[in-house]
């Protein structure tokens, strides 16, 4: 238990905490005992099993750290009585040198045996136990805990149920058919509850992965191919032992054979097939292990290759650049190989890659028209779907859409003015498309800021009452909308008389 080379003693401290026998006030412990090598050991080391009357041990490596963890049994109080399955399954990590962490406990039953056992075969130690009372229903069974790797364990899955009062006294793991799996065998000291004899022996025998079992699977390194376009396919052979898989792996479409290869490593490869106009559509693509000595047979799932033509598409836009708000016709030709004229699939449309609509073929061509593109530069794209006979494809166009473009006047009133007199300026914005322009317009003397009005039928006033003596070089800045585009004044000279 601490690497020293010396045999130690694990031992459980079972009594009746029931009854007094004897010093019993604390029933549920585990003790490690140290060897010296001569026969001889140090005092016990007591832990506690997080239950009361521990019952079993065993000793595995539980978490991957080859250091010897403890695993205890627990029955519970009340003599191991099926009256009260208070019992724990408590697992102790070892720390290398003899001691151990607190019990970090699972379950809930009268447990009476343990083991410790890879029964589903994923390279993880789990927990096998005898339950008296299987908690709820008060029947016997076996529980297996499967372990996580790291020390932890999943919930108890009970097997084997058996009526009250015929719970299993033990349970053995080990490969009792040949068949690479561990099976359990569970003892009966109330003949199983089946009005047999006492000491009924009970055989479970695994239905879960074998230690040789192998699972295949297969790629193609091209999907969807063309006719005479090359394509390999790769099988990947994983075993369940770890061991090397060796001899050979059958491609197959449907039910024909395409070629068998050897396995190098853990992989076989079919060097390419060429398929032919006569091949088009899809191919349903699996790969059979022929299992060695080792390793059980097994066949992958299918992989669909899709031998279709290539196809494209050809985009074109009504008119670029346009306007916002403008209606934009996009026309999308798929073409293929042949005589192909595309009817009824259909083509989406995308900005960029937000959808913006669908349209359906119709004597070979997908047209959608839209007038809600935002004034700026777009990248239009159109994806055609392919069909069972041809592939997918994508175009783009770019779509350039800019705003109206405007004119903007500026007037003031009263020009000339007196120190002190209030002026109001005016300015009027007018577009050169359809729509009316809003938004602020920037008065500015110089440059320099004077305020900001805001248009409103294209008309935006602002009132200045304190302009130094002088002369004064006004303009307006419209600052546009989403519509409409910016503009500047012509430079209106403001005098202002002493």
């Amino acid at each position: 238990m601490n690497g020293d080379g010396r045999r130690d003693i694990v031992v459980t401290n079972w009594c009746d905490s029931n009854v007094n026998i004897g010093n019993c006030d604390h029933p549920g412990l585990a003790g490690v005992l140290l060897g010296n090598g001569d026969g001889t050991f140090q005092p016990v080391v007591v832990y506690g099993a997080g239950g009361e009357d521990t019952r079993a041990v065993a000793v595995s490596d539980v978490n991957g750290d080859d250091i010897p963890d403890l695993l205890v049994a627990s029955c519970g109080p009340y003599a191991c009585s099926d009256s009260s399955p208070g019992g724990a399954v408590a697992v102790l990590l070892g720390l290398g040198d003899g001691t151990f962490q607190p019990a970090v406990t699972y379950g809930s039953g009268t447990y009476f045996a343990i083991s410790a056992a890879d029964v589903d075969a994923d390279g993880k130690m789990d927990i096998v136990v005898s339950n008296w009372t299987c908690a709820k229903n008060e029947v016997g069974c076996v529980d297996v805990m499967l372990g996580n790797g790291d020390g932890t364990f999943q919930n108890a899955i009970a097997f084997d149920p058996q009526s009250v009062n015929a719970g299993p006294n033990a349970v053995a793991v080990a490969d009792l058919n040949g068949d690479g799996r561990l099976d359990l065998v569970a003892t009966h000291g109330f003949g199983n509850g089946l009005n047999l004899p006492p000491g009924t022996v009970d055989v479970l025998l695994n239905q879960g992965q074998s230690s040789r079992s192998t699972t295949t699977a297969v790629v193609g390194t091209v999907n969807p191919v063309q006719p005479r376009q090359r394509v390999d396919y790769i099988a990947t052979v994983t075993t369940a032992s770890g061991l090397t898989p060796t001899g050979t792996v059958s491609f197959r479409d449907g039910n024909q054979t395409l070629g068998t290869s050897p396995l190098f490593g853990n992989q076989a490869r079919l060097n390419y097939i060429h398929y032919t106009e006569n091949d088009l559509g899809a191919h349903s693509i699996t790969a059979v292990y022929s299992g060695d000595a080792d390793n059980d047979p097994s066949t992958s799932p299918v992989f669909t290759e899709n031998v279709q033509w290539s196809s494209r598409v050809d985009l074109t836009t009504s008119g670029s650049p346009s306007f916002v708000g403008q209606s934009v016709t996009f026309t999308a030709t798929p073409i293929s190989h042949g005589n192909f004229v595309p009817d009824g699939e259909v083509v989406t449309f995308f900005d960029f890659k937000t959808e913006i609509g669908t349209a359906a073929t119709a004597g070979g061509q997908a047209k959608f028209t839209t007038s809600s593109l935002s004034s700026k530069r777009h990248t239009i794209r159109a994806a055609y779907p392919g069909d069972a006979i041809r592939q997918p494809s994508t175009a783009s166009v770019p779509q350039v859409v800019n705003k109206y473009s405007t004119t903007s006047s500026l007037t003031s009133s009263p020009n000339p003015s007196v120190q002190g007199q209030t002026v109001t300026f005016t300015a009027t914005v007018t577009p050169s498309g359809p729509f009316t322009p809003t938004g602020k317009v920037k008065f500015l003397d110089g440059t320099t800021g004077l305020g900001y009005a805001t248009l409103s039928g294209s008309v935006a006033t602002f009132s200045k009452p304190h302009l130094a003596v002088g002369t004064h070089s006004i303009t307006a800045q419209y600052l546009g909308d989403a519509t409409s585009d910016k503009s500047t004044s012509s430079a209106v000279s403001q005098v202002v008389n002493p």
